[in-house]
């Protein structure tokens, strides 16, 4: 009203008319990010449920989930006592779903969200936008064919595999054993993407199973959104017309020596001729000592340009045995 009077009083014909003009300019879309759709997609084809739940939560609910409960993330005035807080993580929108449905006869769910969770550090509220997804029940549905078990740690492991293989991330990826409290301590672990912590995935630990009166466990993954849909740009390279050597190694290593950090060594030590590393058994039991096990090895090399002589092959083993006796301790079987 103010502003009118003014106009009023200066005279409206004074004022000069100029016409708006607003560009309008197109989000840059980096062609490495995944579509959000691309990523609903996979999870849909993976038998996932999209769900969407509240991001205020109880605050002593959410206690049960992690230690970071800070008074920053509290609302000055909720709706009511139990919407009171802002939630640190998605899980626990995913296990009232769980524990809801479950409580009415549903015995397998698989459910995924894609929305914020808050963080507060130094006294600063950041959001961030968060994949969470959670399996319960059976890892199948029911059937004459279909083995009949519960869902476990691999389970969801290969499904958040599965997403990273879209951005062609898997190469980059290392997962290491995790303290989340809200997990089983001895079957969880946290995801690592070029040495930056993508997100945390495991079962859920037995005790809050308890207290949330699940009578089947539940395998739980969540992972940072912008890190998981930035990719690399496949570039192609062409095949070899040289013929491939496949050798198999066993080996007698300490139990608590991991198959990935040994296969990260062995690809650092072979270089650019190993173009295939698999593990294809472990064992433990009669005939290995105690704290030990036996893990077998093959290893695929090739050259893009020549034939590989056998001579070339021995020497790149003799080093590569010589490395893991040195670094790890290991013998051959």
């Amino acid at each position: 009203d103010l502003i009118e009077e003014v106009g009023r009083v200066f005279g409206f014909q004074n004022i000069p008319a100029k016409a708006t003009v607003r560009t309008l300019n197109f989000k840059p879309l980096p062609e490495a990010r995944l579509p959000e759709a691309t990523v609903v997609a996979a999870l849909a084809s993976l038998g996932y449920n999209e769900v969407i739940s509240y991001s205020f939560i109880d605050r002593e609910y959410a206690k049960l989930f992690t230690r970071a409960i800070t008074d920053e993330l509290c609302l000055a005035n909720p709706i009511s006592s139990e919407m009171g807080f802002m939630r640190p993580t998605l899980w626990p929108g995913l296990l009232k779903a769980i524990e809801y449905n479950a409580n009415r006869q549903v015995d397998r769910m698989r459910i995924f969200e894609i929305g914020l969770r808050f963080t507060s550090e130094h006294d600063k509220i950041e959001q961030r936008k968060t994949i969470a997804g959670a399996c319960y029940g059976n890892y199948l549905p029911e059937g004459w064919g279909n083995a009949k078990r519960h869902v476990d740690l691999f389970d969801v492991k290969n499904d958040v595999l599965a997403l990273l293989k879209l951005a062609h991330n898997t190469d980059n990826v290392t997962f290491k054993p995790a303290t989340n409290m809200a997990l089983h301590p001895g079957q969880s672990l946290d995801i690592y993407l070029h040495d930056k912590l993508l997100g945390t995935l495991g079962v859920l630990h037995p005790q809050l199973q308890q207290t949330l009166q699940l009578p089947n466990p539940v395998a739980l993954f969540e992972v940072d959104y912008d890190m998981l849909v930035m990719g690399n740009i496949p570039v192609f390279n062409s095949f070899s017309k040289f013929p491939a050597v496949r050798r198999d190694i066993a080996l007698l290593l300490n139990h608590s020596i991991t198959a990935e950090s040994l296969q990260q060594a062995i690809k650092q030590q072979v270089g650019a001729l190993l173009t295939d590393l698999v593990v294809f058994d472990v064992y433990t039991g009669k005939g290995v000592p105690d704290n030990q096990k036996s893990m077998a090895l093959g290893l695929t090399l090739q050259d893009p340009e020549r034939t590989l002589t056998d001579a070339e092959v021995n020497d790149i083993f003799t080093n590569l045995i010589n490395m893991l006796q040195r670094d790890f301790k290991a013998s051959l079987r």
